[in-house]
Order: structure tokens, then sequence, then C-alpha cells
């Protein structure tokens, strides 16, 4: 009962639910293809399944209680909560191999070709000495199905829901692969030499990360700043006066960003639409106001029309009427 609950209260989120297929997939592997040594008895193994058969069977149970509880409330499931139809998979298998395919990019996994090279180098390790040593006469074919499984499982979880969202921090259960192979090599080669090479190959993945999240959030700052520079220099072009009605079609164009699965790994506050105005008012220190449908669909039509342009242009601003601002930082 106590997994069940703790298995409800952690798939609300789609990150965990990848998190939790990669873990049961590379469960999977230990208990059944694993080679036999002193570290893992007949009794351990059993453990192992029963484990493996608790966390499947919570999974199910949670969701039929969900699904059970929407209909009995009469509670609609939307965005991520509903799945894609059997026309839109072809195009999601496409998005997905293309999300597997940006792993191999360096700047998502690490600043330096080394550290990727080592990732790898530690997966196949691994997948080499079960596949030599291990005890089922189907781990040939069990260790690639089970490792073609993990790594869609990365993005697989979330590629049936109808709001596809492969953002970074849906992805990052691709680290316990890595994760998994360090830990298992000590257990399966007992060399001080394995032992030396796997701690210092960790070791560097491990520092390689901390550079790149130190990136992230250097990043992050070198926009945030940026993000007040352009309230600045709107407020010189055009007087915001409090209460004004303010518009701002489309985005920046970022002039360094790092590679990730969709987008940028980092994000103006004048891309989502319920943050424009509240970081210009933030910026210049008193409110301005978010359009009204009628406003923005007018913004959206003057910023399409051929008498606008894109900022810094000199048509990019205009004040329509009645105290509506709009700004085109791109075409809608």
């Amino acid at each position: 009962m106590g997994l069940l609950l703790i298995v409800a209260g952690l798939t609300i989120y789609q990150s965990f639910l990848n998190f939790l297929a990669i873990a049961w997939l590379l469960q999977l592997l230990l208990a059944v293809v694993a080679p036999r040594s002193g570290t893992t008895t007949t009794a351990q193994r059993r453990k192992l399944a029963i484990q493996l058969a608790t966390v499947a069977i919570s999974v199910l149970a949670y969701m039929m209680a969900t699904k059970l509880l929407n209909l009995a409330l009469g509670t609609a499931a939307t965005g991520r909560a509903t799945f894609i139809t059997w026309e839109e998979a072809p195009k999601r298998v496409i998005e997905v191999l293309g999300v597997i395919k940006q792993f191999l990019h360096v700047d998502l996994i690490s600043p330096a070709p080394l550290t990727s090279l080592l990732i790898a180098g530690l997966v196949l390790a691994t997948s080499f000495v079960i596949l030599l040593k291990g005890s089922s006469t189907w781990r040939f074919a069990l260790v690639p199905a089970i490792g073609i499984l993990t790594l869609i499982s990365s993005v697989g979880i979330i590629s049936v829901g109808r709001d596809f969202w492969p953002m970074p921090r849906t992805l990052v259960a691709i680290a316990l692969i890595p994760a998994f192979a360090a830990c298992i090599i000590p257990l399966i080669i007992t060399s001080p030499i394995a032992n030396r090479l796997v701690t210092a190959s960790s070791a560097i993945i491990l520092i390689s990360f901390m550079g790149i999240g130190n990136l992230v959030a250097t990043e992050q700052v070198r926009m945030n700043k940026r993000d007040a520079l352009f309230a600045a220099s709107l407020v010189a072009r055009i007087p915001l006066t409090p209460g004004t009605h303010l518009a701002i079609i489309g985005g920046p164009n970022n002039a360094f960003g790092l590679s990730t699965v969709r987008g940028d790994m980092n994000i103006s506050a004048y891309w989502p639409l319920w943050s424009k105005t509240k970081a210009i008012s933030e910026f210049i220190g008193y409110p301005v106001l978010p359009p009204d449908e009628q406003e923005l669909t007018r913004s959206q039509e003057y910023c399409a029309s051929p008498l606008a342009g894109s900022w810094p242009a000199t048509n990019s601003s205009a004040e329509l009427d009645d105290g509506l601002v709009v700004v085109c930082l791109s075409r809608p």
C-alpha cells in the first residue's frame, strides 16, 4: 500500500514517469540477464522480481483509480493527460526519433566530446560484460531489446500524450543509464583497474555536468539582464504610463543559445504570453496591463501587416488607439 501511494503521488508529473520506466527496465535487466555472482543470489533475484511486479501493479492500479475518479466526478482529461490518435502516431514517431538523435549532440550531454565518449564507453562496456557473462540463454536478444526500450522510455512515456513537450527537465531520466553502468561494472568485474577506470570516468562526467549546469545558470542571468535592457529601451522610445495596455507580439531572437531538444535551454520573459507585461512592470517599477482578446487580435494584425517591422526597426512599435501600445518583436 505504501508503494502504491508513493507511485500515485509521484506519477502526477511526466518526468517521474520517465524515471520510473527506465529504473524498471534496468531492474528487469538485473533480474533476468545479469551475471550470477556472490552479490546476486537466487533470493535477491526473487526479491527483484517481486519489486518489479509490485511497481507495475501499483502503476496500473493508480491509472485505473484515476480513470474511475474522472468518470465519477465528470472531470475531463486535457493536454498531457490525453493520448494521441492512431492517425497522429506516424508524425509522433518521427518527433521521438528526432529527440533521440539529439541526445548525441555534444552540447546536450556536456561541453566536451570526451564526456560523451566516456558515457558511451561505460554503457557499451556494461552491455558487453552482461552479454559475455550473463546467466540467461536469451540475453543476446534481451540485452539489445531492453537497451532499445530503455532509450525510448526516456522519451516514449511522454510521447503518447497529446501535448508533446520534450524539454530538458522532462528528459533527465536518461542519466540513469550511465549511472547504472557505473554501478554495475564494479559488481561484475572485481578488478582494481576496472574500478579505477570507472571511478575516473564517473568523476570526469560529474564535473562536466556541473560545468554545463553553471553555464545554463550564467546564461539565464545574461538573459534576464537583456530583458531588463529591453524594457529600458522600450520606455525610452514609447512612454508607458501606469495602466497602459501593452501588447508584445512574438519574442526576441537570442544572440547566444544552448542547443537542446526543442527551443533554447533558457527562455526570455518576452516569449510566454502570461509573463510579457509582468516582466515589463517589474523592470520599470509600475504596472502596465496586458491586452484583452480584441486588443491582442488587433496587435497581431498590425505586426503581420507590411506597415510593421521587427524590433528594433522604427516601425516595430506603435500606439494604436485608446492607450494600446503594440511592440513587434517578431512576426506572428
